[in-house]
């Protein structure tokens, strides 16, 4: 139960075995209920191999509405709120799309050969709320997005911005990288400790001025220890209706 997602009636949805195309669903008991099929074209039993990207903790990610899926080798993001698998969206990602021959299962543990087959193509994410869709864009083989696409609905637009962050003006000022949404909100994480080195090393280097780091943000910092829980970061969507 490493990497999980909750539907909206409170089912827990496991992605450990993926690699296999399959989803495995569980009640508050941790009780198993189903199995989806995601993936028909996943090895019944793939080579001991997998490659790990901060990218696909959470493989997709609804709202409180519903729960979204998708494996990334296929055009389809399954809507899987109910525990069975709906079309959420159809993506036309034509010739950036990893072709199944190219699966890291099938490279039996070879990542610079993968690297190397893997490099055109494009992973996408999406974040849906109430008035707008988000759509995170990355390669295979980059650490960072490349591209964030927002479709407005009530104006059915959309604007690409190629950017791996939305920035924050406010306060923090700080580079955000969306992980969740919940009604019509975005939400990105922070680790404190991190937070709180980095303030003091900006404040050593800017005394003074517009890159001076936050008083506000430095107070409520220096009581942060290592293990503290992840800030959130909730970035509400304006709703134009």
């Amino acid at each position: 139960m490493s990497w999980f997602d909750i539907t909206p009636g409170k089912v827990f949805v496991s992605y450990t075995e993926i690699d296999r195309g399959k989803l495995y669903l569980f009640d508050n008991n941790l009780s198993s209920i189903d199995t989806i099929t995601i993936d028909h074209n996943a090895p019944e039993n793939p080579a001991p191999y997998m490659m790990v990207d901060p990218f696909d903790y959470s493989f997709q990610n609804g709202s409180e509405r519903r729960l979204l899926f998708s494996s990334y080798m296929s055009d389809t993001i399954w809507d899987i709120s109910n525990g069975r698998k709906n079309v959420g969206y159809i993506l036309n990602l034509g010739d950036k799309l990893l072709p199944e021959k190219y699966r890291y299962s099938r490279f039996k543990g070879d990542f610079d050969r993968f690297q190397k087959v893997a490099a055109p193509y494009q992973k996408v994410k999406l974040m849906d709320t109430p008035s707008c869709l988000f759509i995170f864009q990355k390669g295979w083989t980059e650490q960072e997005l490349n591209s964030i696409y927002i479709h407005d609905t009530a104006e059915n637009t959309t604007h690409k911005y190629e950017t791996p962050y939305i920035f924050d003006d406010l306060v923090g000022k700080r580079n955000l990288v969306p992980r969740y949404s919940s009604d019509n909100c975005i939400i990105a994480t922070i680790t404190p400790i991190e937070l709180k080195e980095e303030l003091k090393n900006k404040g050593i280097k800017f005394k003074s001025g517009e890159n001076a780091p936050s008083p506000l943000w430095i107070e409520q910092m220096e009581k942060v220890k290592e293990d503290d829980n992840q800030i959130l970061v909730l970035i509400p969507v304006r709703n134009k209706r």
